[in-house]
């Protein structure tokens, strides 16, 4: 090169684990987080703020670790990273709000104007956490684990505002350890006094009566037990409160069934519905006429027939009637039995098919059975 001058070096490169790098995936139109900032939700807002920063390597700039550039950063990368940052949380902003704000250059400024708007003092806040736990009750159907999460967002937030303490007198202070262990045997009380009393009561007389207490992961887990064997004991039951009237009904069922069997019964001698083998006239003898199948009271030759102008002194239905015409002998017994077959309508139109055939005059004829019969 002409005068023999070197060429400046090139500018040292940002690494992909430098607070000051942005890569390709960061966009000022990202969401780092869901939540958004309102009027009464700051520090969750900000607690979750702070979780996506430190994922990114970037909440440094918000709490006053990194106040200026510093090499491979230039100035150039000092506006970017800062331009990117209140972008990132201006879009976590509710648009009611974000219209009030004022307008800034740099993340640290925006941050702390916000947190002096919206922060509450930690006084009120921290009275309005204990009595919001002192009030959190599990009710009759809420599950155990919904109730302990509701439990554990106000633990967290109660934390933020009043962290665990921490000594550095010496290397074996204890004085943190032991007020971690007095916070978790608070919790534990907390879980216990807002669990639903009539199905826990019990068991928490028993977690609270050992010595040491348990930790409250122990707790939890004991009293989720103890909720999984009640909800399988009431689940059995319903099944079994469920199988007795099934049985119920099928006896009903089963019961009619056998009701419409005994309304026709079959006798075992003449094989005939209608009638019980034990007042079946099958074996009868006739003390009048000396014929098979009727008693002496409901014999034709004594009574008369049903067609015949006589009264009859007992009623007679179908029953007898065609037990005796069976037996009777008469030549027109079956002819007889054949017009209760059809009425007087249909036996003119039977004539007057088949011609000049004789329709006998003393066919048998009458209204439902049990009646007593009529002459024409």
């Amino acid at each position: 090169m002409a005068g023999g001058a070197e060429p400046p070096p090139p500018p040292n490169k940002i690494e992909p684990n430098s607070p000051y790098y942005l890569g390709s995936q960061d966009r000022p139109g990202d969401f780092i987080t869901p939540t958004r900032l309102k009027a009464d939700n700051y520090e969750e807002w900000a607690a979750d703020i702070q979780t996506a920063l430190e994922a990114r390597r970037k909440f440094e700039f918000l709490d006053g670790t990194i106040n200026e550039p510093s090499p491979p950063c230039t100035k150039s990368d000092w506006t970017a990273i800062n331009a990117m940052l209140i972008s990132w949380i201006s879009n976590t902003i509710d648009s009611d709000l974000k219209s009030s704000l004022s307008k800034f250059r740099e993340a640290k400024p925006f941050w702390d104007h916000l947190k002096q708007r919206f922060a509450q003092t930690n006084g009120p806040r921290i009275q309005q956490l204990r009595s919001s736990i002192a009030k959190c009750e599990q009710t009759k159907m809420m599950p155990v684990s919904i109730y302990y999460g509701k439990l554990h967002s106000l633990w967290q937030e109660l934390d933020h505002h009043e962290p665990l303490i921490s000594c550095s007198c010496c290397n074996s202070c204890s004085a943190g350890r032991l007020h971690e262990e007095r916070r978790a045997q608070a919790r534990l009380h907390d879980f216990l006094m807002g669990l639903y009393s009539d199905y826990y009561a019990p068991l928490s007389s028993q977690i609270l009566s050992q010595d040491p207490l348990p930790s409250l992961d122990r707790a939890y887990q004991l009293v989720s037990q103890d909720e999984r064997v009640r909800t399988s004991r009431k689940e059995a039951e319903l099944k079994v409160e469920s199988t007795p009237s099934e049985t119920v009904g099928f006896s009903v069922r089963a019961g009619t069934d056998r009701g419409r069997g005994r309304e026709k019964p079959v006798c075992s001698k003449c094989r005939r519905t209608g009638h019980a083998t034990s007042s079946c006239w099958a074996d009868i003898i006739c003390g009048y006429c000396k014929k098979q199948g009727h008693p002496e009271t409901h014999c034709y030759e004594l009574v008369g027939r049903p067609d015949s102008k006589k009264p009859s002194s007992t009623g007679q239905g179908r029953g007898q009637v065609r037990a005796n015409a069976a037996t009777g002998g008469s030549p027109n017994s079956s002819v007889s039995a054949l017009g209760q077959l059809f009425t007087p309508e249909q036996w003119k139109a039977i004539a007057g098919v088949v011609g000049n055939a004789k329709i006998p005059d003393n066919r048998l004829t009458g209204p439902s059975e049990g009646a007593d019969w009529n002459g024409n």
